[in-house]
């Protein structure tokens, strides 16, 4: 994973820490950059939460064809990593 993809994913960790609350749900920080990917620009559910994050990596690795001039087999890399951090 190079420096670009890994930036990406450590700007999601901040708002997505591996870490549950007491009543063992998943634990997101509040204020994030990720409301602007939800329909209303406010992320109310986990499920919206968690489909913000999956959109900002596609978006930030496949959205603008100028961002990542990465090769073929870097691109099925990135997809897969984001497959797995889902």
């Amino acid at each position: 994973m190079n420096k670009q993809v890994s930036e990406k994913f450590e700007n999601l960790w901040e708002f997505f820490p591996d870490k549950l609350t007491s009543d063992k749900k998943y634990q997101f920080n509040k204020g994030s950059f990720l409301d602007g990917y939800c329909g209303s620009n406010s992320c109310d559910s986990d499920f919206e939460k968690i489909s913000a994050g999956f959109f900002y990596l596609l978006s930030g690795f496949f959205g603008d064809s100028n961002s990542f001039n990465f090769d073929e087999k870097s691109k099925n890399d990135i997809f897969y990593y984001i497959m797995i951090w889902l």
